[in-house]
């Protein structure tokens, strides 16, 4: 793929809190949640805004907006409507 282009356009009712997008202090309270349940981390090495491509039956393939947090030990996705951690 050489490029993308387009609008990207949330789904209604998708919103972390009522005031739009996560920010980054946010991303980062939700991913201390997934340390204190387990997750091996000695250090968060970065913090930035990506996409995460995502998949479901209602939409095949979508990029969402995230955060992407790296550790030392792997890379983690919090996503910027809905707050969930996944690892990558």
């Amino acid at each position: 793929m050489a490029s993308v282009s387009g609008t990207h356009l949330p789904q209604a009712g998708q919103t972390a809190n009522g005031n739009g997008a996560l920010s980054a202090l946010d991303a980062l309270n939700a991913f201390l949640g997934t340390v204190q349940s387990g997750a091996v981390v000695t250090a968060v090495t970065d913090l930035y805004l990506c996409y995460e491509l995502q998949s479901t039956t209602a939409t095949p393939m979508a990029l969402v907006p995230a955060w992407c947090v790296s550790t030392d030990t792997a890379d983690y996705y919090v996503s910027c409507y809905t707050g969930a951690v996944s690892s990558g």
